[in-house]
């Protein structure tokens, strides 16, 4: 096991889980996730998890930040008139708008909450005190097998048990300290046509198959973010939520030949993003800098905007400098990040 990895149980069985975003992971984790959806389209199989470059705006320190005063939920508005995956699990990872689950009661107290879709998976990671877990929904068990993204499992052969999820069979395993404390997998199949896997930190395999009773797939919820950008077809969508509302989203636009990743990132209190006045190019209202090749940024509302043009093969196969420009001109914001159920 690895030393990261022991830290890690540690810190979360220690109830400091929810820590910082180590910005330098989010960028290689972006450039894992590019090229693994290189390597699945070479193999004919289905495009893969968001794939969007974490290009953040460096920021300026201005003073001591705090928390927000109270509680905020960490769910997403109800899609009432979508049937939840139980009901239609054909659907699961074909809509990027939505998500065909629900998990009110595994998110509840989290300190943050990072809802996906599209590519073929749908999934939802909680950061914090009590609870820290990563759950992924697919189709086929081979898009869940491609979704790489993990706790901190060091991927050593390990042990499987056969587990019990409501009348249904599953294995669990555990990837962790001596006496059983760790990383728990279960993976099972909630329905016919369904293949989910969840994470989380657990002393036993009990405790981590009884945190599956905390995902419904009865109903389904909106994956929304407070930014919206006409013009181009939505591939994935995702968007964490944090203490004050919104943190951060990301969308993936375009075809499975050519598309653009587009990130926004919310200033943290006391901090504020990179001016760009003065930038290279207009985008409509928006001054924009370009941030290495293919890469443009702006600063909307507090929040830190990076378009990356992407597509298969050389950078030339990618989207143009011209569209991005033409995309990011229609970019609109909410003009209240706090408030989820008004996006």
């Amino acid at each position: 096991m690895s030393h990261d990895l022991e830290e890690r149980i540690t810190a979360s069985l220690q109830a400091h889980a929810g820590a910082g975003v180590d910005v330098g992971g989010l960028v290689e984790r972006a450039r894992t996730h590019g090229g693994r959806l290189r390597r699945r389209r070479r193999a004919g199989t289905v495009l893969g998890a968001a794939a969007v470059a974490a290009i953040v705006a460096g920021a300026t320190v201005l003073g001591a930040g705090g928390r927000g005063s109270g509680p905020v939920p960490m769910v997403l508005p109800a899609a009432a008139d979508r049937a939840g995956a139980s009901a239609r699990p054909e659907l699961v990872g074909t809509d990027a708008t939505t998500l065909h689950f629900t998990a009110a009661e595994l998110t509840a107290g989290a300190s943050s909450v990072t809802w996906a879709a599209g590519g073929g998976v749908e999934s939802v990671e909680v950061r914090g005190d009590p609870m820290t877990a990563l759950f992924v929904l697919a189709r086929t068990e081979k898009d869940l097998a491609a979704e790489t993204r993990t706790l901190g499992a060091s991927g050593d052969p390990v042990t499987t048990y056969d587990v019990r999820v409501g009348n249904r069979p599953g294995v669990a395993w555990v990837d962790g300290l001596p006496g059983g404390a760790g990383v728990w997998t279960v993976r099972w199949q909630p329905a016919d046509g369904l293949w989910a896997r969840l994470e989380t930190f657990a002393h036993t395999r009990e405790q981590a198959v009884a945190v599956t009773g905390t995902v419904r797939f009865d109903a389904a919820q909106r994956c929304t973010t407070p930014f919206r950008v006409p013009g181009a077809p939505l591939l994935s969508c995702s968007v964490t939520l944090g203490d004050r509302g919104f943190e951060e989203g990301a969308l993936r636009l375009g075809d499975d030949e050519r598309w653009f990743s587009l990130r926004v990132e919310r200033a943290r209190p006391g901090t504020r993003p990179d001016d760009t006045a003065g930038g290279d190019l207009s985008a409509g209202p928006y001054e924009v800098r370009r941030r290495g090749d293919g890469v443009l940024t702006m600063v909307v509302g507090g929040c830190s905007v990076s378009l990356v043009r992407e597509g298969w093969g050389d950078r030339d196969d990618s989207a143009s400098e011209a569209e991005a420009v033409r995309l990011l001109s229609g970019y609109r914001q909410a003009g209240d990040l706090d408030d989820v159920a008004a996006w």
